[in-house]
């Protein structure tokens, strides 16, 4: 009997009984203990900036791997290159039902067509249908019918597309048209980004005229100049848009917040734009390397005049053989009230004193930037070149006194640096650097573009990180960070593209300043890229 009774014992400290058989009291404490493991596990989770360090975390850590597994799934990007697709596959499948952003990569050259189809449909064949929110295939990808097919299982859900075409490949040219002129897309469709490279782009077209939800377009054209797409490729597309045999063909104009056009001859636009494109909504306009782009600005400035914009972010480069009116700019610019981030890289010809008086003027009543970056060249007739045009003293005097809240600032200064031979550190370049930083008490990046900067990092980091130092400690009191990045950038020009073969490499001097100390970042080597403001789409 005893026996029994031992056994039964036991038995019981074995296995103890499920929580609903506890005493309220202990049920409490579990449940309390559980929920403050899951807090502390999300705190943790939220000092985690990168995401390669979570995934090595919650390798280790079970607890934490379940419930990061929303975050650490919820944008996954796949390199084409790698035997992702199987490994993928073979995963936890608990993980793919979190997946809302995915990203395929390649390391082929964008003239290259990557086969690699396959993968990329065995990849989305692990997905739930229709719990995209966003995917991206890079330029050169070849489409296959099978992977069109796949993309289709989440029409419901898809409002970001971001989708090359290779342009060397015929094939994908008819597979494109039907899975994206299918109506699911047309309803929930809020982000498109295209290259224009391949000859299904005036087709394309017709899917901006059944996109009402539409709210942000890039278009991208093709690869370093002056390697441009032919005439005919862009005369397709802008007619296919704007239908100049009937303007008001589309139900409404598209009103969008975002507007990036990269790379684009704009040679055949005309009036028709401006009314199937309704401007006065745009909060972000990026026109990078066009050419011809006289013709927009000049309608922007007529729409902008009947209908005030809201501009944030303004980003205007022209094609390196191509120039750019700077009073047209000036004028649109002043109708820009609202401003927080402007970038300027143009070549001008014939400049005389208006245009930078104009741009003088301007930045008088633009109190409300955040972001400043300015770099002009000059078309020399007679040497038919380029000479660098450095931002004149002037407008930077004008800058720190009417924009105190610029944040990161990004001047040509070749004329006020020294020649590399030369070892001494000229004081005039030194008192710039003074009054900047004391002119731009909330200055966090200044990025210092010319010429000759490789070989001046050596002679003007050091004097010149010394005086944002001491000027962080004494904004110490007013409880400000200081300068965190110090950037002597070489061998860029003014169109935002490197100014040697780009087969070279770039080095760049970054040094990150603290509040008292001084810390070395390791000196970096970038390929050169021609669209050097890339942007992620599925930044949320």
């Amino acid at each position: 009997m005893e026996a029994r009774h031992i056994a039964v014992a036991a038995d019981s400290m074995d296995h103890p009984p499920p929580y609903s058989k506890l005493p309220p009291g202990p049920v409490a404490a579990v449940a309390t203990l559980d929920k403050l493991i899951a807090e502390l596990l999300l705190t943790i989770i939220g000092h985690i900036k990168r995401p390669s360090d979570l995934r090595q975390l919650c390798l280790v850590c079970k607890s934490l791997r379940a419930v990061a597994a929303p975050l650490l799934y919820r944008h996954v990007r796949l390199g084409l290159e790698d035997p992702f697709a199987h490994a993928f596959y073979r995963a936890d499948h608990s993980g793919h039902k979190h997946v809302r952003y995915l990203s395929f990569t390649t390391r082929q050259q964008v003239h290259e067509v990557c086969r690699m189809h396959k993968d990329a449909t065995v990849a989305l064949r692990t997905l739930p249908i229709h719990s995209l929110i966003g995917i991206s295939f890079p330029s050169n990808l070849d489409m296959s019918e099978a992977l069109l097919g796949k993309i289709a299982r989440q029409q419901r859900t898809l409002s970001v597309i971001r989708m090359g075409i290779a342009a060397t490949d015929p094939k994908p040219r008819s597979l494109v048209q039907p899975i994206l002129l299918s109506k699911p897309w047309t309803s929930r469709l809020t982000t498109l980004s295209l290259r224009a490279t391949d000859g299904s782009l005036g087709r394309t077209a017709e899917l901006l005229k059944r996109s009402g939800m539409l709210t942000s377009l890039e278009l991208v054209g093709d690869a370093m100049p002056p390697m441009w797409p032919s005439a005919r490729l862009h005369l397709g597309f802008w007619r296919g848009l704007l239908n100049y045999d009937d303007p008001c063909d589309l139900a409404q104009p598209l009103r969008l917040a975002r507007l990036s056009l990269r790379q684009m001859d704009l040679t055949y636009v005309d009036k028709s734009l401006f009314v199937n494109v309704d401007f006065s909504h745009l909060v972000t306009l990026d026109i990078v390397g066009l050419r011809a782009i006289g013709r927009l600005l000049s309608g922007l400035l007529g729409h902008f005049r009947e209908h005030p914009p809201q501009l944030k972010t303004l980003q205007v480069s022209c094609h390196r053989h191509d120039s750019l009116d700077m009073m047209t700019l000036s004028d649109i610019l002043m109708l820009c009230t609202g401003l927080t981030h402007l970038s300027i890289h143009a070549i001008i010809r014939n400049p005389t004193a208006p245009p930078m008086l104009a741009l003088e003027s301007l930045i008088k009543h633009t109190s409300t930037l955040r972001t400043f970056s300015y770099s002009v060249a000059v078309w020399d007739e007679v040497e038919r070149g380029r000479q660098a045009h450095p931002c004149p003293s002037a407008l930077l005097q004008v800058l720190l006194g009417q924009s105190p809240w610029i944040e990161d600032l990004a001047v040509w200064l070749d004329n006020m640096t020294v020649p590399p031979d030369t070892e001494t550190v000229r004081p005039d370049f030194l008192d710039i650097i003074r009054r900047i930083a004391l002119g731009l008490p909330a200055l966090k990046a200044l990025r210092l573009l010319g010429w000759h900067m490789s070989a001046l990092a050596s002679s003007y980091l050091q004097p010149a990180a010394e005086i944002f130092r001491t000027f962080a400690k004494a904004r110490q009191q007013h409880e400000r960070r200081g300068l965190e990045v110090l950037l002597f950038q070489p061998h860029h020009d003014c169109c935002g593209m490197a100014s040697v073969d780009p087969a070279m490499e770039m080095y760049r001097d970054a040094y990150s300043l603290g509040k008292t100390t001084l810390h070395a970042v390791e000196v970096q080597k970038a390929a050169l890229r021609y669209d050097g403001h890339h942007y992620d789409v599925f930044d949320d």
